[in-house]
């Protein structure tokens, strides 16, 4: 990722915090029908998801063999069918579709 794209995805993230920020409880945990999310069911689920990303880089960083590097062709990484693994372990995260009234 480069600087454009985290100052994007930071100032996207501080943006929702700014428009969340002075809503009432009310309408933060308003659901329009019974299947669809509230706003704070949505954001939980944004947060807990970018906590399972974090966790997951940083194991990915931290478990890396850095001596044993294997050059891969882009389309081998970003093809997420290749890349099951990475997104059982996300989709798996005990948290993320767990909810909670905000």
């Amino acid at each position: 990722m480069n600087f454009i794209e985290y100052d994007l995805l930071f100032e996207s993230r501080n943006q929702l915090i700014e428009e969340i920020t002075e809503l009432e409880d009310k309408t933060l945990n308003h659901k329009p029908v019974p299947d669809i999310w509230s706003i704070a069911q949505i954001c939980h689920h944004l947060y807990l998801s970018e906590q399972a990303i974090t966790e997951a880089i940083a194991r990915g960083i931290r478990d890396k063999d850095y001596k044993n590097i294997i050059q891969k062709n882009i389309y081998l990484i970003s093809d997420m069918k290749k890349n099951s693994n990475l997104l059982t372990s996300f989709y798996h995260h005990k948290n993320l579709f767990n909810y909670q009234k905000l």
